[in-house]
């Protein structure tokens, strides 16, 4: 829809979203610039003044009195004070894009004239996606092969084995009780994940339980908690807590919210066994301080989480993090340059918090020759760009990298080849699949705006698109039991199980509706082999 289009559909009554209470015609007109491309018929500068007049008459009707304003000659009143701001506006849409128009809308309206109700869809847009980039759910297929990280091994590319390691440094394929050997004299090593593939979590604990037989003291860094939560888990390792009594008092759904089977074994294990287990991560807060404020603005409590240093501005961690994206990622596309910047400003906090916590939790509470197998999100390792990076000129120790990778992609892709320099180890997996416990695959505004249930995206092939759930809808609960925040949706999802259905309660457009849910795994499709 270009941006004519959807002015002229406000003309004729149909509204695109925008806040009924809109506090400036030039905030209006901005938000219809920045909502909608302005490509097209429209593009054309002989349209350019049909273009303006329908945007006119759009924005008027949406400050009308029956808008939420009262006094229909105060918003003509107000219409006219907007006038020059709304031109500029108009024209910079033609000339120069949404982009050019938004920044011209905050220009002219000012930060007291946002609307209240609903942040400007790129800067909310910002917050909606950092955290689901930063918990590591980019897609690593376009990040295989690039010729980033160690000189030695860039241009180079290693043969993937199904459960099979390739030790990349050596180039032959071993077991996993040899990669545990020649770990050996190694203090850190970064296991890269993806969060929801069991098979991952199934070769972290195959490595820790190989380290520990091998009478190696081992200690586990775990991204899913702040280090402010250690002594949750201290008191678990101590034997203090049940699993339930563990899950609550850690706030697990809260604080991480992947489904605590994905873990068990893990966790289980240390308990048994007695293996430290280090929180390393940072309170979120903070991580978001940096990526809307800058280094420089933090507050003093945010500065008290922060590492002696960051490192920031790699050109190679910059092309690994813009090549985390999906191509063609229309969420990503509408972020300004300095959204960007920002997001990986905060990547980069989130690498060096989690890898100056691992190296003081190790240096703190293992011995001289002890190993911390840290368990973090792959994007945090791949290449040694991530934690690796951040600490490596200050810890003094060996530090190795483990990361799996599945044969075949979650679209069927056959994957045979990966850069050398991915990893130090390569682990081959089986073809990707759907999550191994059921997930809604809706992402909700939680701490973004006032509705923390409000659905900010539907994943594609997932329970939620299937049965039609969209982008806006207000959850309500699932069966009968309620939703609060994303922590509630993810703690209910967790008793539940493929091949059940569930009653969604949900309101859309100010109607409450109902709506069965069927939670059913997405085949993953072959790529069928070619006759030699």
């Amino acid at each position: 829809m270009t941006a004519g289009q959807a002015v002229k559909s406000l003309t004729l009554g149909h509204g695109v979203g925008l806040p009924l209470k809109a506090p400036s015609a030039a905030t209006a007109a901005a938000w219809v610039v920045t909502r909608y491309d302005w490509s097209g018929p429209d593009q054309d500068v002989r349209h350019r003044d049909r273009s303006r007049q329908r945007l006119w008459h759009g924005c008027r009707r949406l400050v009308h009195p029956d808008a939420g304003l009262n006094d229909p000659a105060l918003t003509d009143q107000w219409l006219a004070q907007q006038s020059s701001a709304m031109t500029r506006i108009c024209n910079a849409s033609v000339a120069g894009g949404a982009r050019k128009a938004s920044d011209l809308m905050f220009n002219a309206a000012g930060p007291a004239r946002r609307p209240a109700s609903r942040r400007p869809r790129s800067r909310w847009l910002a917050g909606a996606c950092a955290s689901f980039l930063l918990a590591g759910a980019a897609r690593a297929e376009g990040t295989l092969q690039l010729p980033l990280g160690d000189p030695a091994r860039r241009e180079a590319s290693v043969a993937l084995q199904l459960d099979r390691i390739v030790d990349t440094r050596r180039g032959d394929a071993i077991s996993a009780e040899e990669m545990a050997a020649r770990l050996a004299g190694v203090r850190l090593v970064f296991f890269g994940e993806s969060h929801t593939n069991f098979d991952f979590h199934r070769a972290q604990a195959q490595l820790i339980r190989l380290l520990h037989e091998q009478g190696r003291e081992v200690l586990v860094g775990l991204e899913m908690f702040p280090y402010t939560r250690q002594a949750e888990l201290d008191r678990w390792t101590a034997g203090d807590y049940s699993e339930a009594e563990f899950l609550e008092a850690a706030d697990w759904y809260g604080s991480w919210g992947y489904h605590w089977h994905y873990y068990a074994d893990i966790f289980r294990y240390a308990r048994d066994h007695r293996l430290t287990m280090i929180a390393i991560n940072a309170p979120r807060a903070t991580v978001k301080a940096v990526r809307s404020e800058g280094f420089e603005a933090l507050r003093e409590e945010d500065q008290a989480h922060m590492p002696p240093a960051v490192r920031f501005g790699n050109e190679e961690h910059q092309r690994l993090f813009r090549a985390s994206f999906e191509s063609g990622d229309l969420v990503h596309a509408q972020l300004s340059e300095a959204q960007l910047t920002g997001m990986l400003r905060a990547q980069a906090t989130w690498d060096a918090v989690m890898g100056w916590n691992a190296m003081r939790g190790l240096e703190q509470r293992g011995g001289p020759d002890a190993i911390m197998v840290v368990l973090i999100g792959a994007g945090h390792v791949t290449y040694g760009l991530g934690s690796q990076w951040q600490i490596e000129d200050e810890f003094s120790g060996r530090i190795a990298s483990v990361v799996p990778v599945p044969l075949i992609t979650a679209d069927g892709e056959p994957v045979t080849r990966v850069q050398a320099s991915y990893a130090d180890f390569i682990w081959g997996l089986p073809a990707s699949r759907a999550p191994e416990f059921p997930q809604l695959g809706v992402s909700l505004a939680g701490r973004i705006g006032s509705q923390p249930t409000r659905v900010i995206q539907v994943g594609k092939r997932t329970p939620a698109a299937a049965a039609g759930l969209q982008v806006g809808d207000l959850l309500q609960d699932i069966d009968g039991e309620a939703i609060e925040s994303f922590a509630a949706l993810r703690r209910i999802m967790a008793g539940h199980d493929w091949g059940e259905d569930l009653e969604v309660g949900f309101e859309r457009e100010g109607r409450l509706q109902r709506l069965r849910v069927p939670l059913r795994r997405q085949p993953v499709a072959t790529t069928p082999r070619t006759a030699d």
